[in-house]
């Protein structure tokens, strides 16, 4: 990367300070981008592709400059964080994939409209954009890049022809579509925590090893079990060597699917056994009684 030269600067701090920009935005030349981008937020920088101040008007130079710092003015690489985040979170979701691709096309018609604020003839930006994206390489995803996503480059172009004015692109505009991508973020997240600890122990009885049930002690048991077995928590109801109910964190469990379980109950009973065995003497099958569920209480595994 280099740095500019001193007129530039001034060029790029004047524009910087009518914009509204009170943090310090450095302005550098790249041989490895080939379209100028915008990025970081606490101390953000605009990359321009090397010999571009050279190669373009200067009038064309500001226009993509003041496009450049409308992103930053507005705060978009931590927004299009977000986005990334939650697109690789949710990538099986397409409303949110289709809201995240709205979201990216009205920020990039904000950015527009303030390239071509004070400016009467929008050719020079309209040979810049076109250019730019004719380019094939892109800017990287996390990146504010000039040329946008593709696909975008023919609505931008008809609609700046059209002189369309922000109504469609104000910033509230595109805080309700970031609203909508944050309610379906966050709803996703609770209900796949809600759902996530039962598959994942569905999951784990169905791979690892059987555990053989101690039918005898099967027997002696009756009650309401509480047990910790691969750090999710089991209630198990039993009676006459049956399993009457099954509980895990705090979700019921269909009777349909308690064969998924049966690692489980298989190790909670053997686990019991060695617990009774330690704590006393075994009695004579004869005279054994059943146990009671309250003596099996946080029994974990």
């Amino acid at each position: 990367m280099f740095g500019v030269s001193e007129e530039w600067n001034e060029c790029f701090a004047r524009l910087a300070q009518q914009m509204g920009i009170t943090k310090t935005v450095r302005l550098l030349e790249s041989g490895v981008m080939k379209v100028p981008v915008s990025f970081g937020f606490w101390k953000p920088v605009v990359l321009i592709p090397l010999g571009m101040l050279c190669t373009l008007p200067p009038e064309q130079v500001e226009m993509v400059l003041r496009h450049e710092l409308a992103h930053i003015r507005r705060n978009d690489y931590l927004v299009n964080l977000f986005q990334l985040v939650a697109e690789a979170v949710f990538f099986f979701n397409p409303g949110l994939l289709w809201l995240s691709r709205r979201l990216r096309e009205k920020r990039e018609f904000c950015c527009d409209d303030a390239a071509l604020i004070g400016t009467h003839d929008n050719q020079p930006y309209l040979q810049a954009l076109i250019y730019f994206s004719s380019l094939s390489l892109k800017a990287p995803d996390a990146a504010m890049g000039l040329r946008g996503q593709s696909g975008q480059l023919y609505r931008r172009v008809t609609r700046i022809l059209a002189g369309s004015t922000a109504v469609k692109s104000t910033p509230a505009m595109v805080w309700l579509y970031t609203g909508i991508v944050a309610v379906l973020l966050f709803a996703g997240v609770y209900i796949s925590t809600g759902k996530q600890p039962v598959r994942n122990a569905k999951a784990a009885m169905v791979t690892e090893v059987p555990v053989t049930m101690d039918s005898a002690m099967l027997a002696t048991l009756t009650g309401e079990f509480n047990t910790t077995y691969k750090n999710a928590h089991y209630v198990i109801g039993v009676a006459k060597s049956r399993i009457t109910h099954l509980t895990i964190n705090g979700q019921v469990i269909p009777p349909q699917q308690w064969q998924y379980y049966n690692n489980a109950f298989a190790a909670a009973v053997l686990e019991f056994k060695t617990h009774l065995e330690k704590a006393k003497p075994i009695f004579p099958s004869s005279n054994q009684q059943p146990v009671q569920g309250s003596d099996m209480m946080q029994v974990k595994l």
